[in-house]
């Protein structure tokens, strides 16, 4: 039954014993969180996985899954303030489905244990497609709340990182009070209603908020000698911050301006957001505003900023004016291209992850979504050349200057800057162009005020996973740490990502960051936020026995071929997109393998070591959900069609593949790491042995592959005996 909790039934423990009052005990975690509905007698699923009875707690912050049985999870726990596997927050929910109770009985595939998965997958072999798409259509959209009156028998809970929890309330009293609880605090109307994480610092101060952190920031990045042409204004102190709220307290501008300039461009460009300087590249810098404002006095105004900024170029030309209004990056399109991606990768049953597989690649095009990350990358690319090989000046103009913008100025900076493919560099560059710029975090992602979800932040993930991909020697972090970020934003409790602005954090005391990220989440998660690859091409090149293989300017792709689908971000929780036996993991232990075992002849002392895993237990879904199938639902007997997700991620790593199927050779079946990339070196499982392609020893891990002939050498993979993955770790001697 559904029934009112009293918050005195919390504790610092979870307690499952049944006490003499029948309670059920759980944690507190958020100050002022307290229980608002709970439901016994619950049937759920997570995605596909098997059926478990549980009780659902919910409170203003979060849904609690309790399950009556306790299981051993292969899954560890990621995060250190609560447990993902069981407690959902409700700003991390996307969209919610409901059927009532006259498309609830058996008849329709709802009896037994959940069972119209295993309806669906039987009609699916038949061929009979319309008719699961018929029961999907069974479920309705929950945007307005239920009546008291009306009985719901199932409940799909769409949370925005693509898992889909599948509850089954036909024996739970009152269910629709549970529904319109999470779709009422599942859109807060204000950021102070967001949690609190437990280790908020109310006294922090938040970096490029004050004149300190600019004025550090350029001396980093602008040559001694035209430091003088810039320089930090303090809005507050000048009384121009209430026209633009959205700006931090100090801001850098061109020194040629003046106080009734600054005062004037928040009235000449959108939202207040007049040109401001970002970064520097020797004598060019690179800027960003929002669009001007279209009037004869604000043209004035606009004019003067455009001559004082040319004057700090050698040439004294204007800046190159980016306009990012554009249909490809438009909020709308951001919004609706993420929607639609969230359709196909977020899969509640079988049925419909195989329909989608047979044609994925069309699917995934029709989405929009890589078309996104691709004009990005391609606008950041232009920027990068207009710096660095043009000489110019650039200004990054959009909307109000809050969103692509960031996008656009934080890879390009990626590109240029190397201490930004490092992790204090991220948390930096995080910190100014996301944080202090007034990226509106609480209405793009926290879906505050019941905005629409428009993960703009997601996009310069998802871009900067593509270089990491292309450039895994050059980056410090790797795409787990991208993937834990996400994550971590999505769950509201970092304050300074949770908020419309930096005024905002500051008035309610958000100013917790999200770095580092090892103070949010637990081993063994944070053993994989460092890069092996990088780590390795760092010590070789410092031997002196190689070609520097650590590159001051890196390329963002222009052409969408270079561009792929985030397999780790959104399809971590699809069965039919596991790699078994594979991914990241075991890709960088194989890597720490060969630099542990060819130290001795390279004349250094390799320091990060993974150590043993079990090869059983890992796959491309490690850290976040079980490579096993015990289920029966999930999978298919028959043979994944060519161009499908399952044919596409087996045939990237599987050494059970059958290659004939493909009309290929059956490869060597002991399993290797192949080093192959047309710039940097990048690990990949394949099957055989672990091939390094250079200049005849370790160090053969050119840059360039124009550099030097590639001369392939084979080194014996050394298999470790079968551990749980808890047990891997990172020893530096």
């Amino acid at each position: 039954e559904c029934r009112e909790m009293d918050s005195t039934s919390f504790r610092s423990f979870v307690d499952r014993t049944p006490s003499t009052t029948g309670e059920l005990r759980i944690p507190t975690i958020f100050p002022d969180e307290h229980v608002s509905v709970r439901c016994d007698n619950c049937r759920c699923r997570l995605q596909m996985g098997k059926t478990f009875d549980a009780t659902l707690v919910s409170t203003n912050f979060r849904l609690l899954v309790v399950r009556a049985v306790e299981q051993q999870s292969d899954v560890p726990r990621r995060m250190r303030l609560h447990d993902e596997r069981v407690s959902f927050p409700l700003c991390d929910i996307f969209s919610l489905r409901y059927a009532d109770a006259a498309h609830g009985g058996d008849g329709n595939g709802l009896g037994g244990a959940l069972s119209p998965f295993r309806a669906n997958l039987r009609r699916s072999k038949k061929g009979t497609e319309k008719s699961t798409e018929k029961e999907l259509k069974q479920f309705k959209p929950l945007t307005t709340s239920l009546s008291s009156m009306e009985i719901i028998s199932c409940l799909k809970v769409y949370l925005k990182d693509m898992r889909v929890l599948f509850i089954d309330l036909r024996n739970a009293a009152s269910a629709s009070n549970l529904a319109n609880h999470l779709l009422h605090f599942s859109r807060p109307p204000r950021a102070d209603r967001l949690p609190v994480g437990g280790g908020e610092e109310r006294s922090r101060k938040v970096p490029f908020t004050d004149r300190l952190s600019w004025e550090e920031e350029m001396r980093r990045l602008i040559p001694k000698e035209r430091q003088s042409m810039w320089r930090v204004v303090d809005l507050r102190a000048e009384t121009i911050h209430a026209d633009a709220t959205s700006y931090p307290p100090t801001v850098v501008v061109c020194a040629g301006l003046s106080l009734p300039d600054v005062r004037e461009g928040t009235h000449s460009w959108e939202g207040g957001r007049f040109p401001v300087w970002v970064y520097a590249w020797k004598g060019t810098v690179l800027m960003r505003s929002g669009l001007p404002i279209s009037s004869s006095s604000a043209a004035v105004t606009q004019r003067k900023f455009e001559d004082r900024i040319a004057g700090t170029h050698d040439s004294q030309a204007v800046p190159h004016v980016i306009r990012l209004d554009g249909q490809e990056i438009a909020l709308e399109k951001i919004g609706s291209a993420f929607e639609k991606l969230h359709k196909i990768c977020a899969v509640d049953n079988s049925a419909r992850a195989h329909r989608y597989g047979k044609v994925w690649p069309t699917r995934v095009a029709e989405t929009g979504w890589l078309q996104a990350v691709t004009s990005v990358l391609q606008t950041a690319a232009d920027t990068v050349s207009r710096l660095v090989d043009h000489e110019e000046s650039v200004l990054l103009q959009e909307g109000e200057g809050r969103d692509v913008s960031a996008v656009v100025s934080s890879l390009a900076q990626v590109c240029l800057d190397k201490q930004a493919r490092r992790m204090d560099g991220l948390k930096r560059l995080v910190e100014k162009e996301w944080i202090s710029l007034g990226h509106p975090f609480s209405r793009r992602l926290l879906s505050v005020e019941g905005a629409p979800f428009c993960p703009v932040f997601l996009l310069f993930l998802d871009a900067l996973y593509q270089l990491v991909e292309m450039y895994p020697t050059q980056f410090e972090y790797t795409s787990t740490a991208l993937v834990a970020l996400w994550d971590l934003v999505l769950t509201g409790t970092a304050g300074t990502v949770s908020c419309e602005d930096v005024t905002e954090q500051m008035q309610l005391g958000r100013t917790s960051s999200s770095f580092p990220l090892d103070a949010h989440f637990k081993e063994p998660v944070t053993l994989l936020f460092g890069s092996v690859p990088f780590a390795a091409a760092s010590l070789v090149t410092r031997t002196g026995r190689s070609v520097p293989m650590m590159a001051d300017i890196i390329r963002p792709p222009t052409s969408a071929a270079n561009v792929k689908l985030w397999n780790e971000c959104y399809l971590r929780w699809q069965p039919e997109a596991v790699i078994k036996g594979g991914g990241p993991l075991l890709s960088v232990w194989s890597l720490d393998r060969v630099m542990e075992e060819q130290q001795e002849e390279m004349g250094v002392r390799w320091k990060m070591t993974i150590g043993t895993i079990d090869h059983q237990m890992i796959s491309s879904c490690f850290p976040y959900s079980s490579p096993h199938d015990d289920d029966p639902v999930v999978g298919h007997s028959e043979r994944p069609s060519i161009g499908s997700i399952t044919s596409l991620a087996t045939l990237q790593i599987n050494r059970e593949t059958d290659y004939e199927d493909y009309g290929a050779p059956t490869p060597i079946s002991s399993p290797s790491v192949s080093i192959q990339t047309p710039t940097v070196p990048v690990v990949r499982y394949h099957s055989g042995s672990i091939t390094v392609s250079g200049d005849g020893a370790v160090a053969a891990l050119p840059l360039s592959p124009n550099s030097m002939e590639s001369r392939p050498t084979s080194i014996p993979v050394r298999q470790a005996p079968p551990v749980p993955p808890k047990t891997f770790s990172r020893s530096y001697v």
